[in-house]
């Protein structure tokens, strides 16, 4: 069973949440374990924690950023993503394009646009299927 990470800004309606819990029901459905995300996240905690920003990097298999909203909280994920050298997947609303940190991050395996979560179902089936 393949470890994801998601990372993301903590859903602020229901419509976040919606999409959150979609992307890990992708995911599972194709043998992984989420082991940390936003949905997680939000009911730990309640609000961004800093002092769990870091939890699940080391022991994840793959990290999955949804990044249509870049924040610095996101970008101290990335660089101790870098540390680890963990694959990286951006996924990231279509109007959004890509954003500035996939340049500097050499473990980004692809950047994924979407509109709804089942645009996204294709890249990430052959980014999970690489880990195996």
């Amino acid at each position: 069973m393949k470890k994801v990470l998601i990372i993301g800004k903590h859903p602020s309606n229901e419509d976040e949440v919606s999409f959150y819990k979609q992307l890990e029901a992708m995911c599972e459905e194709y043998d992984c374990e989420i082991i940390h995300s936003p949905i997680t996240a939000a009911e730990s905690a309640g609000f961004e924690d800093y002092a769990d920003l870091f939890g699940g990097i080391e022991e994840c298999d793959l990290v999955i950023a949804e990044s249509s909203d870049e924040s610095t909280a996101q970008g101290m994920q990335f660089k101790e993503i870098d540390v680890y050298s963990k694959p990286i997947i951006i996924i990231t609303k279509r109007d959004k394009g890509n954003p500035f940190i996939v340049e500097l991050l050499p473990t980004v395996a692809e950047v994924l646009e979407y509109d709804v979560v089942e645009d996204l179902r294709e890249g990430l089936i052959r980014n999970i299927a690489v880990l195996e």
